[in-house]
Formats: C-alpha cells, sequence, structure tokens
C-alpha cells in the first residue's frame, strides 16, 4: 500500500518551516498572540516564547492546527500554501479553488473524480482525504463533475501518487475507473448505440472529448477494422495560459492508457489494447496511442 509522503527535513528545518508558517498566517488572518495560543493549545505567554525561538515549537499541535485549516505537514513546512484560499475557506468560501488550479480551468472535475473513487475504493478514504488536503482541498470540492478545473490539478495529482509509490500500471487502471462511473451515465448511453469499437473511437475523440477536456488536441491519425493510432497534443492556447511548455506529465498520459482501453467496452466489445508508443514527456513531439481491438 502506497503511503503519505513525510517531510525529509530535519528537525531545525521543520521548526524554522512551522513558525514561518504561524507567523504568516496570524498576520495575515488578523489574529491576536492569545487567538494563536489556544489553537496551538498553549498558554500566551509560551506561545510568545515559541514564536521567539526561545522554547521548543509544539509540532503535534502544529499538526492538529494544520488538519483544522486543511493544509498539507508538507505544503505548510515548505511554504507552497496559497493563502488567499487558506483564509477564503477558513472564513465560509468553500466552493472556490486555489489560484493555481483555477486559472485556465478548461477540463472537467469528472475525470479528476473518477481517480478519486479509484483511490477511496482501493485505499480508504482517510488516504483520499491525507492526498486532497495536499491541494488545500476536500471532497465536496469534486462533487460536481460538470464543474471546471485546470489542467494543473490532476496533472500534479497523479504525479503525487507516482511519487507516493504507484506506479505505471497502477496509474493506468485509475484511468479505467472512467467507464464504471460512466457506464451508466449520459456518456455511456450514448456510446453503447454503436455498433463497432471504430464507431465509438470516432465518436468520442470527433465529437465529444472536447466537452470534457479541451486542454488538448485528440486527432484519430489513422484506423481500420483491427487498429486505430490516436495522436495527443497539447492546446497550445491552453499552455500559454498556464505558462507550461506541454501540458501534464507521463503519468497523466499513461493514465489516458486505462481510460482509451475501456472505451470500446461502452458498446459491449471486450476492453482494447494500448500501448503508449511516443510520448511528449519522453522527448516525442506529441503522444501517441496504438490501439488494437
Amino acid at each position: 500500500m502506497a503511503l503519505p509522503l513525510q517531510s525529509s527535513l530535519n528537525k531545525a528545518e521543520i521548526s524554522f518551516g512551522a513558525r514561518s508558517f504561524v507567523k504568516k498566517f496570524q498576520f495575515l488572518a488578523g489574529w491576536n498572540d492569545l487567538e494563536m495560543a489556544r489553537i496551538l493549545q498553549v498558554g500566551e505567554s509560551e506561545f510568545k516564547q515559541i514564536l521567539a525561538d526561545k522554547k521548543k515549537f509544539p509540532i503535534f499541535a502544529f499538526q492538529e492546527m494544520l488538519n483544522v485549516l486543511n493544509v498539507d505537514f508538507n505544503s505548510a513546512i515548505l511554504d507552497s500554501v496559497d493563502y488567499k484560499f487558506l483564509l477564503d475557506s477558513f472564513e465560509g468560501n468553500v466552493d472556490s479553488l486555489p489560484k493555481y488550479f483555477a486559472k485556465g480551468a478548461f477540463g472537467k472535475k469528472r475525470t479528476v473524480i473518477n481517480i478519486l473513487d479509484y483511490i477511496e475504493e482501493n485505499y480508504g478514504l482517510v488516504y483520499k482525504t491525507s492526498l486532497l488536503r495536499e491541494f488545500q482541498l476536500k471532497e465536496h470540492h469534486f462533487s460536481d463533475p460538470e464543474a471546471a478545473i485546470n489542467n494543473n490539478f490532476i496533472t500534479d495529482l497523479l504525479g503525487s501518487l507516482y511519487e507516493r509509490g504507484h506506479d505505471l500500471n497502477e496509474v493506468s487502471k485509475m484511468g479505467e475507473q472512467s467507464y464504471y462511473s460512466n457506464k451508466h451515465g449520459a456518456l455511456g448511453k450514448i456510446l453503447s448505440q454503436f455498433s463497432t469499437p471504430q464507431e465509438v473511437f470516432a465518436c468520442i475523440v470527433e465529437e465529444i472529448i472536447d466537452r470534457f477536456d479541451r486542454n488538448f488536441d485528440y486527432e484519430i491519425h489513422k484506423m481500420n477494422g483491427e487498429l486505430c493510432e490516436i495522436r495527443v497534443r497539447s492546446n497550445s492556447d491552453v499552455a500559454d495560459i498556464l505558462e507550461k511548455k506541454n501540458l501534464g506529465n507521463l503519468p497523466l498520459s499513461v493514465s489516458k492508457v486505462g481510460v482509451m482501453s475501456t472505451f470500446p467496452m461502452y458498446a459491449g466489445f471486450p476492453k482494447a489494447s494500448v500501448n503508449l508508443s511516443k510520448s511528449i514527456h519522453l522527448g516525442d513531439s506529441y503522444c501517441s496511442y496504438h490501439i488494437n481491438f
């Protein structure tokens, strides 16, 4: 079982990072020393000594504070927290997203929800909660599959899962979850009407996929009765907005292997065999998926 990442910093670095987080949060939130002391479960005078580095920092109480604020430990220590989003959430604005995930939102949350469903089903709700906390998010942020989110989130989510020990074979299985989440919905009803795998692929790539994912340009390069090649490139306009040379990462490219393998299943055919033969994340100019029905 994959485990959450732990900070590799030493005790001094952790104490410094924790102290810096508390100071910044106190300043931005406008809390006085007594309010901060209470959340850290210490007295006011002791809190002042802690900030002045004259007393040991209470790491366990700090972790409990982060749990209340829904902030990941490593993010707090390494100062990668979106403080504006943190304050907005703490003040009751529960539906917004961190700026890093809201800017240039040309994808749907549907695909992310599929992956989170896989995580909860196989690793439990506690693990999923810890994973989302890494991005300052909670389960309720993914209640609407049609809501918009940018490509940074699924890229970072799959990157984090890979770093936590989920290998690329499992990442591909996460992609397969899309079929089980969608087969009884509107997408499943549309695709179940086709009589061949070729018709399913043509409909998805040429008519449907832009409704769910405008981050990438999908092209059927060739297709016959037995195989299909789909080429995928970053949408250059979206890449410019997100200030990326190429969108995604290798785990995201591999997750599409799992997604594409299930396309024939919507029409009652066996799962396809899909091979990622080229990837922009391995130096190629596009991602190439060779699919055998």
